[in-house]
């Protein structure tokens, strides 16, 4: 190599090639998207947890004790409490045979164990009574300003 290529080199755009599962296709990626791939997802569920948390912990905190009895304040508690769950079992997704670069990239999933397949399952399965406790609440405030009309 010359002097003229080190200058010109840049280890972090180099490709990767990765043998697919039938043995003989070529995968060829960036090192970079590796890096990116894990970073952004990290940083997503990882302050969705963090948020989720905060607002549980301001709404017991902040909220008088009569009123944890509405059906607004239960759902909203029920909702918090569900969506950190579920980010939870998202964010450990990160430490699961999911994340091998092998099983990301080629989408061979012969070797992803079992219990890595359960908790993923149930972290995109708690997505629809999250959405059904969205839709409650939203159901709640609405009749609720409909009634305030009615004074009116």
């Amino acid at each position: 190599m010359s002097s003229g290529s080190l200058n010109t080199f840049n280890g972090r755009n180099q490709p990767i090639t990765i043998i697919g599962p039938d043995g003989s296709t070529e995968i060829v990626l960036p090192l970079s998207s590796f890096n990116y791939f894990h970073t952004s997802l990290s940083i997503l569920y990882g302050t969705q947890l963090g948020a989720c948390l905060i607002m549980l912990a301001v709404v017991l905190g902040m909220t008088p004790h009569k009123r944890l009895r509405r059906l607004s304040t239960v759902i909203s508690i029920l909702s918090l409490l569900l969506n950190s769950v579920r980010t939870l079992l998202f964010s450990l997704y990160f430490t699961s045979s999911w994340s091998d670069f092998y099983v990301i990239f080629t989408g061979d999933r012969s070797t992803v164990k079992q219990v890595d397949r359960n908790m993923s399952i149930t972290a995109t399965c708690l997505s629809i009574p999250m959405t059904v406790l969205i839709e409650a609440a939203l159901i709640v405030q609405a009749s609720l300003m409909i009634q305030l009309w009615q004074t009116f």
